[in-house]
């Protein structure tokens, strides 16, 4: 039994200086249906497209904003910018969120559209920008990561720093390390830098045993859903286990994604004691390569750094690392 998931977001920002005879299409893998179009078990799903262009009609300049269903246009509106426009550059917004499109050009709202249904049929939805009609430099392309959609965010005026950040983050399993100059990094799964390990004095590595894993997922959200993990009940055997993530919608699927690939990794913790080296931060990626002398015993694996500290003493100086080991081509 196929499931649709009607609950996606996509949020693409870029600047570009438009052009009349240039557009800028975007291209997913969203699968639509038309605004008044019955479902029906034998519909014919459609490739969701959004184009931006501009047009001049008698002095005066417009924004043209589209809707495409393999490659058909469904929906066509016209925002006028202003007479004899000057033709510079621009800050774009494209956001999906569930059934509803909206397109923002420098800040401004100029276009909506309401399709009549969706399936989001992976996550992360797989988006291309692509320029038509010739040749036009894209900048500063920004994909947003928490892509669930909110009017607003509402934190008590003496809440602490902390209880208001988790007023946004909620039930995401987003990872908060500090970084260099004293400031704090969010994500989900960002690997900062790939550095060499050199130097290991000791390396210790092992299985434990962790209770979030789960080769089949149950997601209670605003649906309810599953998400499989091969990999996992190719290591593990078959897990199950149910994920509450009860105030989340768009993003709920992405995060038990993440939830089983964080879980998958930390069972192989990795101890690693090495000569300082003042490049590293945690998530970077450390690349382990090394021949144990004596037992001749080949190391080869990668590790996230979860931790680090430099300890200086009597002369020893030396530093620590505990990770996860990265589970290639997870997804």
């Amino acid at each position: 039994m196929t499931i649709q998931n009607s609950y996606g977001s996509v949020d693409i920002q870029f600047d570009y200086i438009p052009h009349n005879s240039r557009n800028v299409l975007l291209t997913t893998n969203i699968l639509a249906l038309p605004t008044f179009e019955l479902k029906t078990a034998d519909s014919v799903w459609h490739a969701l497209s959004v184009r931006v262009a501009t047009k001049t009609v008698s002095t005066v300049t417009y924004f043209v904003c589209t809707t495409e269903l393999d490659g058909i246009v469904i929906d066509k509106t016209n925002y006028p910018v202003s007479t004899n426009y000057c033709f510079q550059r621009q800050h774009i917004r494209i956001f999906i969120h569930n059934c509803d499109i909206a397109i923002y050009v420098g800040g401004k709202w100029v276009y909506s559209n309401i399709l009549g249904f969706v399936d989001y049929v992976t996550d992360l939805v797989t988006c291309v920008l692509k320029v038509t009609g010739g040749t036009r430099t894209l900048w500063n392309i920004k994909r947003v990561e928490l892509h669930d959609y909110r009017d607003a965010v509402y934190v008590d005026y003496e809440a602490t720093a902390d209880s208001a950040i988790q007023s946004v983050i909620q039930e995401r399993p987003v990872q908060v390390f500090s970084e260099p100059g004293r400031l704090l990094s969010f994500t989900y799964h960002c690997i900062k830098d790939i550095v060499n390990a050199h130097h290991i004095r000791e390396f210790q590595s092992s299985i434990v045993s962790n209770s979030n894993m789960s080769s089949d997922g149950m997601i209670y959200y605003t649906n309810v859903s599953i998400n499989t993990s091969q990999f996992t009940a190719d290591e593990v055997g078959l897990v199950t286990r149910l994920y509450r993530l009860s105030n989340l919608e768009t993003g709920a699927v992405r995060a038990t994604q993440i939830l089983q690939q964080l879980a998958l990794e930390r069972r192989y913790p990795i101890s690693i004691v090495m000569r300082p080296d003042p490049r590293l931060v945690i998530a970077d990626q450390l690349d382990i390569d090394v021949i144990v002398t004596g037992t001749l015993r080949h190391i080869e694996v990668s590790c996230i750094i979860e931790d680090v500290s430099i300890s200086f003493s009597d002369g020893e100086y030396v530093m620590s690392i505990r990770g996860r080991t990265l589970k290639e081509n997870y997804e």
